[in-house]
Protein backbone atom coordinates (compact mmCIF):
# COMPACT_ATOMS: atom_id res chain seq x y z
CA UNK A 1 0.00 0.00 0.00
CA UNK A 2 2.62 2.44 1.04
CA UNK A 3 6.29 2.80 0.72
CA UNK A 4 6.70 5.39 3.64
CA UNK A 5 5.40 3.52 5.99
CA UNK A 6 8.51 3.72 8.73
CA UNK A 7 8.15 7.33 9.66
CA UNK A 8 10.91 8.84 7.84
CA UNK A 9 13.57 6.05 9.10
CA UNK A 10 15.47 4.12 6.51
CA UNK A 11 14.98 0.07 5.89
CA UNK A 12 17.38 -2.02 6.93
CA UNK A 13 15.79 -5.24 5.96
CA UNK A 14 13.11 -6.06 3.53
CA UNK A 15 10.67 -9.43 2.56
CA UNK A 16 9.60 -9.75 -0.59
CA UNK A 17 6.70 -12.41 -1.92
CA UNK A 18 6.36 -12.27 -5.26
CA UNK A 19 3.51 -14.78 -6.91
CA UNK A 20 4.10 -16.93 -10.20
CA UNK A 21 2.71 -14.21 -12.41
CA UNK A 22 5.66 -12.46 -12.36
CA UNK A 23 7.97 -15.14 -13.67
CA UNK A 24 9.09 -13.26 -16.44
CA UNK A 25 10.33 -10.59 -14.17
CA UNK A 26 12.09 -12.78 -11.38
CA UNK A 27 15.52 -11.63 -12.25
CA UNK A 28 14.43 -7.47 -12.29
CA UNK A 29 12.26 -8.38 -8.84
CA UNK A 30 16.03 -7.31 -6.53
CA UNK A 31 16.04 -4.28 -8.93
CA UNK A 32 13.29 -2.79 -8.14
CA UNK A 33 13.46 -3.48 -4.31
CA UNK A 34 16.63 -1.47 -4.41
CA UNK A 35 15.25 1.35 -6.23
CA UNK A 36 12.71 2.12 -2.86
CA UNK A 37 15.22 0.85 -0.15
CA UNK A 38 18.61 1.14 -1.72
CA UNK A 39 20.64 0.22 1.67
CA UNK A 40 18.23 -2.39 2.55
CA UNK A 41 19.11 -6.23 3.03
CA UNK A 42 16.58 -7.96 0.74
CA UNK A 43 15.30 -11.54 1.47
CA UNK A 44 12.33 -13.50 -0.20
CA UNK A 45 10.39 -15.88 -2.32
CA UNK A 46 7.85 -16.84 -4.79
CA UNK A 47 4.65 -17.75 -3.38
CA UNK A 48 1.33 -19.09 -4.54
CA UNK A 49 -0.75 -17.16 -1.72
CA UNK A 50 0.52 -14.19 -0.95
CA UNK A 51 -0.73 -11.62 2.40
CA UNK A 52 0.09 -7.82 2.31
CA UNK A 53 -1.71 -4.93 4.33
CA UNK A 54 -4.12 -6.89 5.35
CA UNK A 55 -5.50 -8.41 1.64
CA UNK A 56 -4.75 -12.20 0.62
CA UNK A 57 -4.11 -13.10 -2.56
CA UNK A 58 -4.46 -16.29 -3.70
CA UNK A 59 -3.29 -17.70 -6.87
CA UNK A 60 -3.47 -13.69 -8.62
CA UNK A 61 -0.59 -11.58 -9.26
CA UNK A 62 0.22 -10.09 -6.25
CA UNK A 63 3.91 -8.50 -4.48
CA UNK A 64 4.05 -8.40 -0.99
CA UNK A 65 6.76 -6.13 0.45
CA UNK A 66 7.54 -6.14 4.30
CA UNK A 67 10.14 -3.73 5.42
CA UNK A 68 11.79 -2.72 8.68
CA UNK A 69 14.21 -0.59 10.49
CA UNK A 70 16.28 -2.50 13.03
CA UNK A 71 18.59 -0.14 15.12
CA UNK A 72 20.98 -2.08 17.10
CA UNK A 73 20.47 -5.11 15.00
CA UNK A 74 23.39 -7.23 12.94
CA UNK A 75 21.71 -8.63 9.90
CA UNK A 76 23.54 -11.60 8.30
CA UNK A 77 21.53 -12.74 4.57
CA UNK A 78 22.87 -16.00 3.19
CA UNK A 79 22.30 -18.05 0.05
CA UNK A 80 23.59 -21.51 0.28
CA UNK A 81 22.74 -24.44 -2.64
CA UNK A 82 22.51 -27.05 0.54
CA UNK A 83 24.33 -29.69 -1.49
CA UNK A 84 26.79 -29.55 1.11
CA UNK A 85 25.16 -28.95 4.47
CA UNK A 86 26.46 -30.48 7.78
CA UNK A 87 25.24 -33.88 9.04
CA UNK A 88 22.43 -33.30 11.63
CA UNK A 89 24.40 -33.73 14.50
CA UNK A 90 27.56 -31.61 13.47
CA UNK A 91 29.11 -29.45 16.06
CA UNK A 92 27.17 -26.20 16.24
CA UNK A 93 30.87 -24.76 14.76
CA UNK A 94 30.12 -26.41 11.39
CA UNK A 95 26.63 -25.06 11.24
CA UNK A 96 27.74 -21.43 11.95
CA UNK A 97 30.60 -21.79 9.25
CA UNK A 98 28.36 -23.45 6.71
CA UNK A 99 26.14 -20.38 7.38
CA UNK A 100 29.12 -17.64 6.99
CA UNK A 101 28.36 -16.57 10.56
CA UNK A 102 30.27 -15.47 13.71
CA UNK A 103 30.96 -18.30 16.71
CA UNK A 104 30.19 -15.09 19.22
CA UNK A 105 26.71 -14.10 18.21
CA UNK A 106 23.50 -15.40 19.57
CA UNK A 107 21.47 -15.40 16.06
CA UNK A 108 17.61 -15.67 15.12
CA UNK A 109 16.25 -16.92 12.25
CA UNK A 110 14.16 -16.36 9.08
CA UNK A 111 14.62 -18.98 6.13
CA UNK A 112 13.28 -19.46 2.43
CA UNK A 113 13.54 -22.90 0.77
CA UNK A 114 13.44 -24.27 -2.30
CA UNK A 115 10.62 -27.58 -1.52
CA UNK A 116 12.31 -29.53 -4.71
CA UNK A 117 15.97 -29.00 -3.99
CA UNK A 118 16.44 -28.35 0.10
CA UNK A 119 15.94 -30.97 2.09
CA UNK A 120 14.30 -28.05 4.50
CA UNK A 121 13.55 -30.78 7.40
CA UNK A 122 16.68 -32.06 7.63
CA UNK A 123 18.51 -28.89 7.91
CA UNK A 124 15.89 -27.42 10.34
CA UNK A 125 16.79 -30.26 12.54
CA UNK A 126 20.85 -29.54 11.77
CA UNK A 127 19.96 -26.08 12.78
CA UNK A 128 17.78 -27.11 16.04
CA UNK A 129 20.70 -28.99 16.89
CA UNK A 130 23.43 -26.34 16.36
CA UNK A 131 21.44 -23.47 17.75
CA UNK A 132 19.10 -24.76 20.53
CA UNK A 133 16.12 -22.57 21.70
CA UNK A 134 16.48 -19.96 18.80
CA UNK A 135 14.12 -19.40 16.99
CA UNK A 136 13.39 -20.26 13.33
CA UNK A 137 10.63 -19.60 11.15
CA UNK A 138 10.18 -18.69 7.66
CA UNK A 139 8.77 -20.72 4.27
CA UNK A 140 8.67 -22.94 1.86
CA UNK A 141 9.16 -21.01 -1.56
CA UNK A 142 5.95 -22.25 -3.74
CA UNK A 143 3.81 -21.67 -7.11
CA UNK A 144 5.90 -23.63 -8.97
CA UNK A 145 5.33 -27.14 -10.41
CA UNK A 146 8.47 -28.69 -10.68
CA UNK A 147 12.07 -27.90 -10.04
CA UNK A 148 14.04 -24.79 -10.63
CA UNK A 149 10.72 -22.87 -11.21
CA UNK A 150 10.16 -21.15 -8.02
CA UNK A 151 13.15 -18.47 -7.17
CA UNK A 152 14.69 -17.29 -4.28
CA UNK A 153 15.84 -13.52 -3.34
CA UNK A 154 18.81 -12.62 -2.06
CA UNK A 155 19.97 -8.55 -2.41
CA UNK A 156 20.67 -8.42 -6.02
CA UNK A 157 20.30 -12.05 -7.06
CA UNK A 158 17.56 -14.69 -7.94
CA UNK A 159 18.44 -18.49 -6.66
CA UNK A 160 16.87 -21.18 -8.63
CA UNK A 161 17.10 -23.39 -5.73
CA UNK A 162 18.49 -24.04 -2.41
CA UNK A 163 18.03 -21.91 0.79
CA UNK A 164 18.03 -18.14 1.60
CA UNK A 165 17.69 -16.73 4.90
CA UNK A 166 18.61 -13.54 6.92
CA UNK A 167 20.20 -14.63 10.68
CA UNK A 168 19.18 -11.64 12.99
CA UNK A 169 21.07 -10.91 16.62
CA UNK A 170 21.42 -7.65 18.32
CA UNK A 171 18.42 -5.93 19.44
CA UNK A 172 15.72 -8.38 18.21
CA UNK A 173 13.37 -10.49 19.59
CA UNK A 174 11.89 -12.96 16.83
CA UNK A 175 7.98 -14.31 18.15
CA UNK A 176 7.04 -17.56 16.22
CA UNK A 177 3.54 -18.50 15.46
CA UNK A 178 1.87 -21.28 13.28
CA UNK A 179 -0.35 -20.48 10.44
CA UNK A 180 -3.80 -21.87 10.28
CA UNK A 181 -3.37 -24.86 8.15
CA UNK A 182 0.35 -25.45 9.17
CA UNK A 183 2.51 -27.49 11.28
CA UNK A 184 5.78 -26.81 12.70
CA UNK A 185 8.89 -28.69 11.66
CA UNK A 186 12.21 -29.02 13.69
Amino acid sequence: ETLNALDGEAADLVFAFVSPHFRSNYQDISGWVKEFYPHAEFCGCTAIGVIGGGVECEQAPAISLSAASLPGVDLNVFYTDTTDHPDEDASPSAWTRWLGLREDKAYQFVLFADPFSCPAETVVAGLDYAFPGTPKVGALASGAGKARENALFVNDQMYRDGMAGVALSGNVVVDTVVAQGCRPIG
